[in-house]
């Protein structure tokens, strides 16, 4: 039987955040428990501090970095390597034109419609007739796995507590500090004894240290850990975060969320979820979110209703099985 490799190229930098690499990993883990050989391809302008964690923990058969396109085609042809997933927004349309040449299965993870050239093609987000958005834009014989169902994340190995009160803040990789700063003193008005905060900065966030001082009631921790996340969000009472991964993961846990809009990525998510009543939506600042934080935790009707509708929607999120579907169509 033909050993099965696959060189990943995702984006994370500090202009890029981190939400590509979580969601890879995911697969990337579940490709080496099948056997797969897996290395990840890298660029200069990569951080290097992210990598040495890579390297660490060993997600990787090898960490590759090619100095000329030439050089990573020949590693492709030299090392007999079939498939390339990618998940990097930079990597456009010509580009993946030119690995296509070469490599014969091309699996594309994508937040927002565009022209592409792949063989699989996975957007978790719930944008409105996306099937026929893509097929305008994308190969005939594309295979598309489309839609919440296909977010990738086994909800099984976490238990939600109801009788927790913890809080879980937590606004991606690029995390913006005036929003953490504005939302932080707005909660702390409405702050109960009984309630425990858990705000998660992101990795590239330098200001850990003076919010520490500010707030000596807050748990204050880096998102480099994504199981430690997703533990502390499994307990919580309810989210306060961005609309991107972090989103997901939340209503696969059916945990009532504050959301804000903080990439462009993110706006179909925000607005078709906040139409469908599955998040409350902060569209503008101003006095909209200390006013539906209060009511989120003093109105137990209104939270118990709202927790009601997100237990039935949780069960559509990665009901699909996406790494299983990914697996089987590996060359």
């Amino acid at each position: 039987m033909k050993l099965k490799k696959v060189i990943f190229k995702i984006g994370f930098s500090k202009k890029i955040g981190t939400g590509h690499l979580a969601r890879s990993l995911q697969v990337i883990k579940y490709f080496k428990k099948k056997g797969i050989t897996v290395y990840l391809s890298i660029d200069k302008k990569f951080d290097k501090k992210k990598i040495n964690e890579l390297k660490k923990n060993n997600f990787f058969q090898k960490i590759l970095n090619f100095k000329k396109f030439d050089e990573e085609k020949n590693f492709f042809i030299k090392n007999k390597i079939d498939n390339l997933f990618i998940d990097d927004p930079k990597f456009k349309f010509k580009l993946q034109l030119k690995f296509a040449k070469f490599v014969k299965n091309i699996l594309l993870y994508q937040d927002i419609p565009e022209k592409n050239y792949c063989n699989i093609l996975i957007n978790h987000n719930l944008i409105n007739n996306a099937s026929y958005k893509y097929k305008k834009i994308s190969n005939e014989n594309t295979k598309f796995f489309l839609g919440p169902e296909y977010f990738n994340f086994n909800k099984s190995e976490f238990k939600t507590k109801k009788t927790s009160k913890d809080l879980t803040i937590f606004f991606g990789g690029l995390s913006n500090h005036v929003l953490i700063q504005n939302a932080l003193r707005d909660i702390m008005e409405s702050y109960r004894k009984d309630f425990k905060i858990n705000c998660f900065l992101g990795v590239y966030n330098k200001k850990i240290t003076s919010l520490k001082k500010k707030y000596k009631t807050i748990n204050f921790y880096k998102s480099d850990n994504q199981q430690f996340f997703i533990n502390k969000l499994s307990k919580s009472y309810c989210f306060i975060g961005a609309g991107g991964t972090a989103l997901f993961e939340s209503l696969s846990l059916a945990i009532p969320s504050i959301i804000f809009c903080t990439a462009k990525n993110q706006l179909n998510n925000c607005n078709n979820l906040n139409n469908l009543n599955k998040i409350l939506y902060i569209k503008k600042y101003k006095d909209s979110f200390k006013s539906t934080f209060q009511k989120l935790i003093s109105n137990k009707d209104f939270y118990n209703q709202f927790k009601k509708r997100l237990i039935s929607y949780s069960n559509k999120i990665s009901s699909k099985k996406l790494n299983d579907k990914l697996f089987k169509n590996l060359y």
